[in-house]
Parts: structure tokens; C-alpha cells; sequence
């Protein structure tokens, strides 16, 4: 809990609640293929700027032909990377957050439908409030989870 500078308190949350992910295997399986993609991206575009620094070096003290063929498909390789791992990671995104969804939406009605957990009258007096998390609720968690985690 944290202060708000009217004096009350609030209830502060990380990005991902770790809720989700103890929930949900789809959303640890993302998570660890954002990582992937992160460490991927910053390996590529380290290269990239290895890359420039030696075809700008190279330029200065008039280096080879063949040297600065080299370093420039080295350019060119680095960026072919960060634009695969950028289209793979969105792609991934998009499924990811679909069967996190899923995921959490089945064990929702799993929790309602079941009548040892839920008994019907309180199943019928929650069914409002049911619906809305069950259809509009979670379909606004995909773009939370393709485009922000």
C-alpha cells in the first residue's frame, strides 16, 4: 500500500500481476519468450553497433573492400534479427494473449459452474457481474497482454 497526497491509501501493483502468471501457464510461456526476444534484441543490436563503429572506422583509415563487405552483411544481419525477433515476438503476442484468455475464462466457469464450489442462488445473483468479466472483461486483457507485458 502507498499514500496518495490526499491521504489515502491505494493498492500499487507491478505491470504483471504474479497472480496471472501462477494462474496461467500460457502467460509464464510468454513471458519467457518476451525475455528471450528482449535478450535477442539487445544482442542484435549490440552487433549493429559494432557493425557501424568498424564500416565508419574502416571508411576513415581506408581499409579493404573485402573487410568492409564483411561488417556491412554484418549490418545487414543484425537488423534482418531485430526485425524477425520484433514480427515474431507481435505474432506471439497476439496468440499468447488469446489462450492466456481462454485459459483464465474456463477457470472462471469452471469456479461457477461447479455446483460443490458455487451453489445456483448465489450463481443467479452474480450473473451480471459474471458475464461482464466473462465477455468484456477479459477481452480487454488482450491488448493489455500483447501490447504493454
Amino acid at each position: 500500500m502507498s499514500a496518495t497526497p490526499d491521504g489515502s491509501t491505494r493498492d500499487s501493483r507491478a505491470p504483471l500481476d504474479p497472480r496471472l502468471l501462477r494462474l496461467s501457464p500460457a502467460a509464464r510461456r510468454y513471458l519467457g519468450v518476451t525475455v528471450g526476444a528482449g535478450l535477442l534484441t539487445t544482442v542484435s543490436v549490440v552487433v549493429v553497433a559494432f557493425a557501424v563503429a568498424s564500416i565508419l572506422s574502416e571508411l576513415v583509415t581506408g581499409s579493404t573492400d573485402s573487410v568492409r563487405i564483411t561488417h556491412l552483411l554484418l549490418l545487414v544481419g543484425g537488423f534482418a534479427v531485430q526485425i524477425a525477433t520484433t514480427y515474431a515476438s507481435q505474432r506471439y503476442a497476439q496468440r499468447a494473449a488469446a489462450s492466456v484468455i481462454g485459459e483464465v475464462r474456463n477457470d472462471v466457469l469452471g469456479v461457477l459452474t461447479d455446483p460443490a464450489r458455487t451453489e445456483a442462488r448465489r450463481l443467479v445473483a452474480v450473473r451480471g457481474r459474471a458475464t461482464t468479466v466473462l465477455l468484456r472483461g477479459l477481452d480487454d486483457l488482450g491488448p493489455y497482454l500483447s501490447g504493454y507485458v
